[in-house]
């Protein structure tokens, strides 16, 4: 699954800044955990190279999808520049 802030693409005629500037996006997924096969939602990472598989990063349990929703929010959020 692709989360993604559409509130930070660049506007819809603006061609050049959607390519330099595709959002805020990021591939999560809920997969089955190593340890037990209970089931997790991870973030997705690429490989570290072009054909290795993605990588998995635990986020939270599947069955917390409030903290795990609340995770991706902030995440994605835009924060105005003053704010650290």
């Amino acid at each position: 699954m692709l989360a993604e802030n559409r509130t930070a693409l660049p506007t819809e005629g603006n061609h050049a800044g959607r390519a330099l500037h595709p959002g805020l996006r990021q591939e999560v997924a809920c997969r089955p955990a190593d340890e037990d096969g209970s089931l997790w939602w991870h973030w997705v990472w690429s490989g570290p190279t072009r054909d290795a598989p993605d990588e998995l990063e635990p986020l939270r349990p599947a069955d917390e999808l409030t903290a795990v929703a609340d995770k991706i929010t902030a995440v994605l959020a835009l924060r105005p520049e003053n704010e650290s």
